[in-house]
């Protein structure tokens, strides 16, 4: 068990790593892509197989989807089992993943062991801290977009900004003015003129025509609600339910102006 966090490890090499990693900040493995760094080699060659290769080898033979990590569609498998093996002790909550029962568990004792080192806040999960941070680092962005000034902190989003930014979109659609920078967003576009909807749920009549669409979806009926809130803990099925639930409940934290 670590001492400083209480998580709980089968291996002492694997308890090792997660204090020189989270606790220590100690990193040896820096992508040379991107800013992203790793205390372990395979790590670092994972991240950049699946996030700047692109590579999906681990595929669902019940639907279409892809991941880069076997443990992910390990994960994925339980969404059309059903299987929920981590259970709550403190309510009848079951969930499919680890990270999502970690966060829930967060929840009752109203933990918040993520603090920010500039202003002391603190959140429930490592995501909404990096997502804080970034407001603290708005003057300290090292790369700025020349066509419409907006600055990032890394040259790999940098680089992504530049390529729908500066117009390199070369693919265009024959049906109306829309551009795309990839030949996947046109394919998944033109599914708007057909009215095709090739991503259909296995346990009802709906259909989509993107797999993000059906991903949604099959949420209804896994119960599976991956997007928690970091100040109340409510969750939801998508990233925009939550991010409408924050400015509608939590505008004061996000300092946000209200709407009239």
């Amino acid at each position: 068990m670590c001492e400083l966090c209480g998580k709980v490890f089968s291996l002492a090499c694997n308890l090792d790593r997660h204090i020189k990693w989270i606790h220590k900040g100690e990193v040896q493995f820096r992508c040379d892509l991107c800013d992203k760094a790793f205390c372990n080699s395979y790590n670092l060659v994972t991240h950049k197989r699946v996030l700047h290769n692109g590579e999906k080898l681990y595929k669902c033979q019940i639907c279409d989807k892809a991941f880069g990590r076997s443990t992910h569609l390990k994960t994925h498998i339980r969404i059309h089992t059903g299987f929920k093996p981590y259970k709550c002790d403190m309510c009848d909550k079951a969930f499919s993943d680890a990270t999502n029962f970690s966060v829930h568990k967060r929840s009752h004792a109203g933990e918040r062991r993520f603090k920010c080192a500039e202003c002391g806040k603190g959140f429930m999960q490592r995501v909404s801290l990096i997502s804080h941070l970034n407001k603290h680092s708005l003057g300290k962005h090292l790369y700025k977009c020349l066509t419409c000034n907006k600055a990032f902190s890394s040259s790999f989003h940098h680089e992504q900004h530049i390529r729908i930014c500066g117009g390199v979109n070369k693919y265009q659609c024959n049906l109306c003015p829309s551009l795309f920078h990839r030949a996947s967003d046109l394919r998944i576009h033109m599914h708007t003129h057909t009215n095709e909807k090739p991503y259909k749920c296995c346990t009802c009549d709906k259909a989509f025509s993107r797999s993000s669409g059906l991903t949604i979806h099959r949420r209804i009926h896994t119960g599976i609600k991956p997007y928690i809130c970091e100040f109340c803990a409510k969750a939801f099925r998508a990233s925009g339910e939550l991010t409408k639930h924050r400015h509608r409940m939590h505008r004061s934290f996000l300092g946000t102006a209200a709407s009239s």
